[in-house]
């Protein structure tokens, strides 16, 4: 029986620019970097890295496109949570961070979008 989400895939062309990017810019954790997970040892993006926000139970694979036969970019198929959105987006916004939809509140949420490095997009919404 699947009991929980582990991880989701996230497809990135440079682990070290994701990982610089999710750690210090998000401040998420860095879980796992482990060497040789997508080939051979000591190549660029050959590690197995996860990072996830603190205390979060589903983590977020920092998977190397090429390596999955995939395109980064497009609408990331994860979505988050914030407990401001306000405050939230103008934090990211102060860090360097491409807000690609500002905040908006809608009958469902207040929510903004930003993307990564690579173009993937996120939506995050305020907890209610």
């Amino acid at each position: 029986m699947i009991t929980r989400f582990s991880a989701v895939a996230i497809y990135i062309t440079d682990q070290r620019k994701a990982v610089d990017f999710y750690v210090n810019k998000l401040g998420m954790e860095l879980l796992h970097d482990i060497p040789g997970g997508y080939g051979e040892e000591g190549g660029e993006n050959t590690n197995w890295v996860e990072v996830a926000p603190t205390g979060s139970a589903t983590h977020i694979s920092l998977t190397p496109a090429a390596f999955a036969g995939k395109e980064p970019g497009g609408n990331a198929p994860l979505l988050m949570q914030c407990d401001n959105a306000e405050a939230t987006a103008a934090d990211l916004k102060a860090k360097g961070v491409e807000i690609s939809h500002e905040v908006e509140t809608q009958d469902w949420g207040t929510y903004f979008q930003f993307k990564d490095p690579d173009g993937n997009e996120y939506l995050v919404s305020q907890e209610s």
